[in-house]
């Protein structure tokens, strides 16, 4: 399922990684739209298809969120430690080749360094060795003040130039740093394999400011390769439009943006949005959950009277999705799953009993919770939704019904339904002017009890245009009940 819906950005990353005048990559999309899923399921994918010559990319992730407590200078060394952490992942190191260096350094140490290992040795001479030891340490800073002074007089053009080179090098975090540390990357990077060396930066539009652009800046430069440590391609996970504002807002408004991220990738930005994709995908991730009762009734009774709540489910899903309100985790979360429902007892008055299951908004409201999480989460994403049109089209009558068992209680109290059919009650909806004439209709066989409403017809009140009039918004009318069964049952 989930390599269905990235079957296009897989066919336009190919074309990217495959292109060789692409090394920088911008990959660039909302929060939550699923873009490091993408890359993971991307690479694993790639790996699996090619099993027998393996995978045709070494891939070396960071996630720099965790730096916005450190400093500028500070910033560059924690990313060459991850960096560092994810190659040693993929390098076996063999112990013994690495004593082979210090071995063969020895005669090099011993040619220019006797002397001082010589009045190191002094010290195992009995009585005096100490004494003689004393003697070497000050004839020797004599001999190095001496040295540094004939050193200095003798230091040309090209030997103070160099200095200064060496200096912006070793610098930790300057621009053009290249200390040891960014030669070992470098030297395992080239060791590592002969496979195509990919760094994913994630989430860079998460952190510091400050940070952003100097990773940017720093990983940029390209006097050794096209990357700061000869990466065969980098890729910036990001919302471009999250960058934007925070350039607009540090810089000003008036500052070109392009000009300035132009040069961090090559040709354009991978612009990715599944929307469409994740969308056609809705039907099989609703259709894959089951729901699970704490009680034989539950089953039976979902089966026979609830089963329009998965339609109801797949609609709230397609305006969130529409409107960037969930993340690719939150919709997988009980996909292929069981769905747990806890029977609760609701009282309605003195002698009206439900669990909480046998009202379809309450089981409604506790699914979508489910999905999105604490209560106030769910009430934020209802409120918003309201504001905008919504995907229910000929659903949308059945979707108020459902609400008018909570927001229309007062009134019908869900008492006394079975034996008086069709009992006709109005709800208004304050800031559409609108009155709801509807319906209650309740049945009673053995256990099953089943409560319903249904809309008859619409008032509106605040005009007699009829293209101006505004029907309520369905996820209002579903917020309202939400609230009112948190305060009176603690939902």
């Amino acid at each position: 399922m989930i390599l269905e819906i990235f079957e296009l950005s897989k066919e336009k990353m190919d074309r990217y990684l495959n292109d060789e005048e692409v090394v920088n990559i911008i990959l660039s999309g909302r929060f939550g739209i699923g873009k490091t899923t993408f890359l993971n399921n991307y690479f694993a994918s790639n790996e699996s298809e090619n099993i027998e010559e393996g995978s045709k990319y070494d891939v070396v992730n960071i996630t720099p969120v965790d730096y916005s407590v450190l400093s500028n200078q500070d910033i560059f060394r924690y990313i060459k430690y991850d960096i560092l952490f994810e190659i040693f992942k993929k390098v076996e190191i063999d112990e013994k080749n690495a004593l082979i260096p210090i071995i063969q350094s020895l005669p090099v140490y011993l040619q220019y360094n006797f002397i001082r290992l010589l009045g190191t040795l002094l010290l195992l001479v009995p009585k005096f060795g100490k004494q003689y030891f004393k003697l070497f340490e000050e004839l020797s800073k004599h001999s190095e003040e001496f040295k540094e002074i004939k050193r200095q007089a003798e230091k040309g053009t090209i030997d103070k130039v160099n200095e200064f080179v060496k200096a912006f090098h070793s610098n930790e975090g300057e621009l053009y740093e290249d200390n040891e540390i960014t030669e070992i990357i470098c030297i395992l990077l080239e060791k590592m394999s002969d496979k195509k060396k990919v760094l994913v930066i994630d989430d860079l539009d998460r952190i510091d400011p400050n940070h952003i652009f100097r990773i940017l800046n720093v990983l940029s430069t390209h006097y050794r390769s096209k990357n700061k440590f000869g990466f065969n391609k980098v890729i910036v996970v990001c919302d471009i439009k999250n960058i934007r504002k925070i350039f607009d807002n540090r810089f000003g408004q008036g500052v070109d943006f392009s000009g300035y991220i132009d040069k961090f990738y090559d040709k354009e930005i991978f612009v990715f949005d599944n929307k469409a994709r994740l969308i056609n995908a809705l039907d099989n991730i609703v259709s894959s959950i089951s729901f699970v009762g704490d009680k034989n009734d539950f089953t039976e009774f979902y089966n026979t009277k609830c089963k329009f709540l998965k339609e109801y489910l797949k609609i709230f899903f397609t305006d969130l999705v529409n409107h960037g309100l969930i993340n690719l985790r939150s919709l997988f979360k009980y996909y292929n799953e069981s769905v747990d429902i806890k029977t609760k007892k609701m009282e309605f008055g003195h002698f009206e009993v439900y669990y909480n299951w046998q009202l379809s908004i309450v089981l409604l409201l506790e699914l979508l919770s489910k999905y999105v999480g604490e209560s106030e989460e769910l009430i934020k994403k209802l409120d918003t939704l309201s504001n905008y049109d919504s995907s229910f089209g000929r659903e949308y009558s059945g979707a108020i019904n459902i609400s008018l068992l909570i927001l229309g209680y007062e009134d019908h109290g869900l008492a006394d339904m079975y034996s008086r059919d069709k009992q006709d009650f109005v709800y208004h909806d304050k800031p559409t002017q609108t009155d709801i004439h509807y319906k209650m209709f309740g049945s009673r066989n053995g256990r099953d009890r089943t409560i319903s409403a249904r809309v008859i017809s619409f008032k509106d009140h605040g005009t007699d245009n009829e293209k101006e009039k505004h029907l309520p918004s369905v996820y209002r009318l579903w917020k309202l009940s939400y609230e009112k069964l948190i305060e009176k049952f603690e939902l």
